[in-house]
């Protein structure tokens, strides 16, 4: 579904059912045909498409504020063309938001790093890894304030002959 349309009928279905609440979302879909993805996000953290024919990281920031707090939030969407060797990152704030002994953020610095450095990996191994990085930073045995959440999606070669 419209990736727009999915936001604004969660805020309707969110909005005065979660008493003085809200939340934030985001809803990515991805069109392998026209090899396209179509980010919405309400509050959420950017989608991060990691283009691997060039090395860069592109960020789509479409605007939203959150739901389930007035019937009248909007929400945008972006879209980024796809390549085989994409990969698509989605993230909560408590990945980057992870703080270290010294109160220093993880940061999305060091997200965009991690990406960088193990693009290598495939999208389980990234996963794994990106999931150490966090902990390792955060600090053995130290639990996490927030949730660390992220989506990796490897955009592969078509197979079909």
């Amino acid at each position: 579904l419209d990736p727009h349309y999915m936001m604004k009928h969660m805020n309707d279905i969110l909005t005065g059912n979660i008493e003085n609440q809200f939340a934030t979302a985001a809803y990515a879909l991805v069109d392998r045909a026209a090899m396209k993805v179509t980010y919405a996000r309400c509050g959420h953290e950017p989608l991060l498409v990691f283009k691997g024919g060039s090395g860069r990281i592109i960020e789509l920031t479409p605007a939203g504020r959150l739901i389930g707090f007035s019937m009248e939030t909007e929400c945008e969407t972006g879209t980024a063309d796809l390549d085989p060797g994409d990969r698509i990152i989605l993230y909560t704030d408590g990945v980057i938001e992870a703080c270290n002994n010294d109160r220093m953020m993880f940061g999305k610095e060091s997200l965009h790093r991690a990406i960088i450095s193990h693009a290598d990996m495939t999208a389980a191994e990234f996963a794994r890894t990106l999931t150490r990085l966090v902990h390792e930073w955060r600090g053995v045995g130290e639990k996490l304030e927030d949730d660390v959440t992220f989506v990796v999606v490897d955009i592969l070669p078509d197979t079909a002959t």
